[in-house]
């Protein structure tokens, strides 16, 4: 069972006829968000790996979708002759009244010099290009002249991140902008609830609109009001009348 990346099970099914699953996180073909900035060696991989795409859908015995959309286009783009196996992401329980420990979610606004009238938007997820932090970003930056007490909180890091680090101290607001690489995903519940409001800020494009996020649905069982893209794959997952999610 291949979990995104296909090369070891493709050179075992070339060489020794073992059978093999592929799990789709990604279309290299549609994704050249990917080469922005990327140094020569870099680009060469993608390209690499791009050309050994079309021999995994080709080989695969059995491939993993999250969507009927992504398999649609799977069967219409590429030469394969897989079973396909369609097992969306999505919300495992309807409840999300989990307890937390208040004193840590006050510790943490403590540490990170959260007040309580600060207007906190908040994002957690890859720097990917697609993802589209980066428009988080400039509008946080246009916004906080106009919002004394907005903040921006991240956690991730990647393709954009230097992007993001200039953007911020090109307009003077370090001291209104907290971010973190990585954190115990355990953890993720309470710096939610450092958030006014959470974004998921993804680009429009053939895989975003393909396809909801983890981060997506991170966001929604945290029960913070939430951002997203109005893909209409995310809006058949959340009804219009539930109110959970605002499209933008």
């Amino acid at each position: 069972i291949s979990h995104q990346n296909g090369s070891i099970p493709l050179f075992l099914k070339l060489t020794k006829g073992r059978k093999f699953g592929y799990d789709v996180h990604g279309i290299l073909s549609i994704q050249k968000e990917y080469l922005h900035e990327k140094a020569a060696r870099n680009k060469l991989l993608f390209y690499l790996s791009l050309a050994e795409e079309k021999y995994i859908y080709k080989y695969a015995d059995v491939i993993n979708v999250g969507s009927e959309r992504m398999m649609n286009f799977l069967k219409s783009n590429f030469q394969t002759s897989a079973v396909f196996v369609l097992a969306p992401d999505g919300l495992l329980r309807s409840d999300f009244t989990e307890h937390l420990d208040s004193e840590k979610v006050k510790l943490m606004k403590n540490k990170f010099g959260i007040k309580k009238n600060d207007k906190v938007l908040f994002f957690a997820g890859n720097f990917k290009k697609f993802g589209g932090v980066h428009y988080l970003v400039d509008a946080f930056c246009q916004l906080a002249g106009q919002i004394d007490n907005l903040k921006l909180f991240l956690i991730g890091s990647g393709q954009m991140e230097r992007y993001v680090i200039r953007q911020i101290m090109a307009n003077k607001l370090e001291d209104r902008f907290v971010h973190l690489k990585q954190v115990d995903y355990r953890l993720l519940p309470y710096y939610q609830q450092l958030a006014t409001l959470i974004i998921c800020p993804d680009m429009a494009n053939r895989y975003n609109e393909m396809i909801p996020h983890i981060k997506f649905f991170d966001s929604i069982s945290s029960g913070k009001p939430v951002i997203a893209t109005g893909f209409d794959v995310l809006k058949e997952l959340i009804p219009a009348n539930k109110g959970a999610v605002r499209y933008c």
